[in-house]
This record gives structure tokens, C-alpha cells and sequence, in this order.
């Protein structure tokens, strides 16, 4: 009889989950991370806590999306995600061998069960903007290949109404091949990430209409805590490039840029964050920027390292 409640409750649970928008339980995993990481307190454990409902959501996603695929989609879904997971052994494998500057401890491992967190994330975003966003035209990766130059691939891949006229749009962050290895901040020899907009029409075109190489931090730009990029967020004709990063001192820097009917174009609205050391977390300095700071500036003029 425990069994069988069990068996149900798992079930009635699993439901539930369905139900909701796994898009938004994904931001929530990562607010309730962070939430975590503010209290400056086991913070290893919130780390791998982390860890785990990412890759518990992924699982879950991955199913539902099994459930509704012809027996041909199945197969190919199943072949794409088992390249995926030859990915992910090796990323995983590369954050484990990372020297994070906290040697062996429980920081160094929150780091890097945060890093594979993030692996596992990006994963999921893309299964569900693929599959389960069902009033968007998915367009394929292929399309997206021709416009990426030699030598870089696409680190990161968001779709929303960029220009409020209700059709699909799509940013791209691109990202240099063996940028974790050429690299170098510190002497300020970083390796740029390209953001291409692309504007969509009636007719499932897409038009590159923008692009900007210095909006979104390098590779190695979030000190200990490794690659800063956490994504983009698109909403209501604005988009924000989000960061976190640092050591025992700890920051983010979101940069938003907003659309103009008038000028067709986009221009910088917003450039803000907080920062906090590890051990008061609670005592945040917040710092923002808006266009009575900085001014008028176009889309392709910011420049984040400025």
C-alpha cells in the first residue's frame, strides 16, 4: 500500500511539473541557487543542490518531449542527445581539471559543480526553445551555421520579439574555438564573444541587423568562479546580457540595451550589478547606469571593457 502512494505521489508530482512553464522553473532553480549562495553558508551544498535539480529538469524535459515524437523524431532526438552527452563528458572532465585558485576544498568544488550546473542548463534552454515553445518557428542550427564565421562556433542561442512586431526573432553568442585555452584577460589578450542580432518576418526569415563583439565578457573574465556568461533575457523590445563571476568577492553585471521604433535600432538603456563579498553576503553594493550617465549609445558602440 506504501508503495502504491509513493508510486502516486511521485506521479502527481512529476504532473505538476509538466504543468508549468519549464522555462520558468528553470530561471527559479537559478534565482533559488543564487539566494543560497547569498547566505554565505554551505554554500557547497547549494552548489550541488544545484547540481542535481538542474539534472533532474533536464531529465524530466527530455521525456516530455519523448512522449509527443513520431518514432523518426525519437531516434533523432535520442542520437542528438547522446552527442550531447559525449559533449558534456568532455566539458565536465575539462571543469574538473581546472585549477580555480581555492586548491582542493569545498569553494573549488562549488565552483565546479556550478560550472557543470551551467553545462546542464544551457542543454536544457535549448531543448525547450526546440521542442516545447509551440507558437515559435524553430529555426536550425544548419541556418544558423552560415552566418557563423571560421574558426568560431555558437556558444549560445536565444529567441524572443526583439523589435515588438510579433515575429520570432534571435540573438547569437558566439564563441572562438579553444577560447579556454588562447584566452587571457589578465593581459588583456581576451578572446571576444560576437552577438549577432537577427530580425525575423512573416514569411520565417531571418535578417542580421546588428552585431556587437564586446557585450558579452570572455571566457575567463569571472575570475574564480570561471566563465561569467550566465544568458540573455528578451522581453517587451529590451534584452539583457547577464553576468556573474568572482572569488571570495563576488559581482554581476547585466547589460541591457532597448529597442527604438524611431531609429530602428537598439540602444544601451541599462548597465547595472551588485557586488558582495562570499562572507557578508547580505551586505550588497549595487551600482547602475543609465543613459543620464553614459548617454546616447548605440547598440554596436558599447563596449563592456571600456
Amino acid at each position: 500500500m506504501k508503495k502504491k502512494l509513493l508510486f502516486l505521489l511521485i506521479f502527481l508530482l512529476t504532473l505538476n511539473l509538466f504543468s508549468q512553464d519549464f522555462s520558468i522553473r528553470l530561471e527559479q532553480l537559478k534565482i533559488e541557487n543564487q539566494n543560497c549562495l547569498d547566505t554565505g553558508t554551505s554554500m557547497q551544498r547549494c552548489a550541488l543542490n544545484y547540481y542535481s535539480k538542474s539534472d533532474r529538469l533536464l531529465n524530466v524535459v527530455y521525456k516530455h518531449i519523448q512522449e509527443n515524437l513520431s518514432s523518426l523524431e525519437k531516434e533523432n532526438l535520442k542520437q542528438e542527445q547522446l552527442s550531447w552527452l559525449k559533449s558534456k563528458d568532455e566539458k565536465f572532465s575539462e571543469i574538473s581539471n581546472q585549477n580555480t585558485g581555492h586548491g582542493n576544498g569545498l569553494d573549488d568544488l562549488m565552483i565546479k559543480n556550478h560550472k557543470k550546473a551551467e553545462v546542464i542548463n544551457i542543454r536544457t534552454k535549448h531543448l525547450i526553445s526546440k521542442f516545447l515553445d509551440k507558437n515559435k518557428t524553430v529555426i536550425s542550427k544548419a541556418e544558423f551555421i552560415k552566418i557563423v564565421p571560421k574558426n568560431y562556433s555558437i556558444l549560445d542561442t536565444v529567441s524572443g520579439d526583439l523589435n515588438r512586431d510579433e515575429f520570432l526573432d534571435y540573438i547569437l553568442v558566439l564563441k572562438k574555438n579553444n577560447e579556454e585555452n588562447t584566452s587571457n584577460f589578465m593581459d588583456d589578450k581576451q578572446e571576444l564573444r560576437p552577438l549577432i542580432l537577427l530580425v525575423g518576418n512573416s514569411k520565417n526569415e531571418l535578417t542580421k541587423v546588428g552585431q556587437n563583439d564586446t557585450t558579452v565578457l570572455c571566457y575567463d573574465c569571472g575570475g574564480a568562479m570561471g566563465d561569467p556568461y550566465t544568458g540573455i533575457t528578451i522581453k517587451n523590445g529590451y534584452f539583457s546580457v547577464e553576468h556573474y563571476g568572482g572569488s571570495s568577492w563576488r559581482w554581476t553585471t547585466i547589460i541591457t540595451y532597448k529597442y527604438s521604433k524611431k531609429e530602428k535600432n537598439w540602444f544601451l538603456h541599462k548597465k547595472g550589478g551588485v557586488s558582495f563579498h562570499a562572507s557578508t553576503p547580505n551586505n550588497i553594493e549595487e551600482k547602475v547606469k543609465t543613459k543620464k550617465d553614459f548617454g546616447v549609445v548605440k547598440f554596436e558602440d558599447f563596449n563592456i571593457y571600456d
